[in-house]
């Protein structure tokens, strides 16, 4: 027993008081992100829609915006795109085209620790199928 207190006592003198910061809990919100792509097509004069939202006829640069769940916490601020993105191309006489919007993550250290996302790709060229 007197072994116990003197180790307790001895580590408290050398190690001194262990107390652990506060750190806030991270916090999550949502944000949005916008993109800028460019949609061709051939023939030309095909309907652009986004998640079945009609943006224009092709050639078309449209701005997409995305929303992204930000985590903001001590160490970094995150944002990761939320849901899905489709991208279709349709026009009378023709086969629709869609393809997924895509994203890619990159760390930007300089800019407050940020980890962001960027389009994959910016242009879109679609070659339309006539229909039988």
């Amino acid at each position: 027993m007197i072994f116990l207190s003197l180790f307790f006592s001895l580590a408290a003198y050398l190690g001194g008081c262990v107390s652990i910061p506060y750190v806030d809990p991270p916090r999550t919100e949502e944000t949005s992100l916008t993109f800028r792509i460019k949609v061709s097509s051939d023939p030309k004069d095909a309907e652009v829609y986004v998640n079945n939202i009609l943006y224009g006829r092709t050639p078309v640069e449209l701005p997409l915006t995305v929303v992204c769940n930000r985590r903001k916490d001590w160490l970094e601020d995150r944002r990761e795109v939320k849901g899905q993105y489709i991208l279709r191309v349709s026009k009378k006489g023709y086969k629709n085209a869609a393809e997924p919007i895509e994203f890619d993550y990159f760390w930007c250290g300089t800019n407050n620790n940020e980890y962001l996302p960027d389009l994959k790709k910016r242009e879109y060229d679609f070659k339309l199928e006539k229909e039988e």
